[in-house]
Parts: structure tokens; C-alpha cells; sequence
């Protein structure tokens, strides 16, 4: 099994997240993601939902952020990358968090304090 990644040097990627499926599940791809360093996640048996946002973000990305530009690299794509999403948390309403924007929607949050480890 091959194992080739491309990650922009703006992105700490540390886990790798698929769908339910026996080639997943697999010993030698589980082995596979620890030698990179990766985690393997997946949703639970039968719950459709676990991934239901990142799948509705990617389909946004994709409609919006990939197919209607005319990148000719992988390198424009990733440059291009973090300008999409930071537009998106700033302006991009969503009906789950009240009709309001990701970044807003965090700024309303209240802040909850942080039990120390020691």
C-alpha cells in the first residue's frame, strides 16, 4: 500500500477521517496512518449524521471555493485554501447557529474556564 500526502505548511494535519468501510478498518491502513503520525476516526456504525457537517462544508468548498476557479496546480489551490475559509467563517450565515456566522457565532459563545492538568 502507497502513501503519498501533500499538507500546505498552514495546516497541522493529524487525523485522517473517513467513512465506515472494511478497507478502513483494515489492520494494514490502520498501521499505514500510525507510521505517518495520523489518527484514524470514523462515525459510528449506522449514525449517518457524525459527519453530516464536514460533509456539508466540503460540498460548500467545492461548489463554491474550487469548481467555479481555474486553478492549474495544487499549490494555487492551497493558497487559495485559507482565503475561501476565513471568508466563509466571516460571512457565510448558518441556520444551525441562528442564522449567524461562524466566527460571530463563536464570539457570542460564553467563554468557560479551563481546569488545570496539574
Amino acid at each position: 500500500m502507497k502513501f503519498t500526502a501533500y499538507s500546505p505548511p498552514y495546516l497541522q494535519l493529524d487525523k485522517h477521517e473517513s467513512v465506515r468501510g472494511s478497507q478502513y478498518a483494515a489492520q494494514a491502513y490502520r498501521t499505514l496512518l500510525d507510521e505517518h503520525g495520523l489518527v484514524g476516526l470514523m462515525g459510528r456504525r449506522g449514525n449517518p449524521y457524525d459527519n453530516a457537517m464536514m460533509e456539508s462544508f466540503m460540498k460548500t468548498l467545492k461548489v463554491e471555493g474550487i469548481y467555479p476557479m481555474a486553478f492549474e496546480s495544487a499549490e494555487d489551490v492551497a493558497e487559495h485554501l485559507p482565503r475561501f475559509i476565513d471568508s466563509h467563517n466571516e460571512r457565510r450565515l448558518h441556520s444551525a447557529l441562528g442564522y449567524l456566522s461562524p466566527n460571530r457565532f463563536e464570539e457570542e459563545q460564553p467563554r468557560k474556564p479551563v481546569k488545570s492538568a496539574a
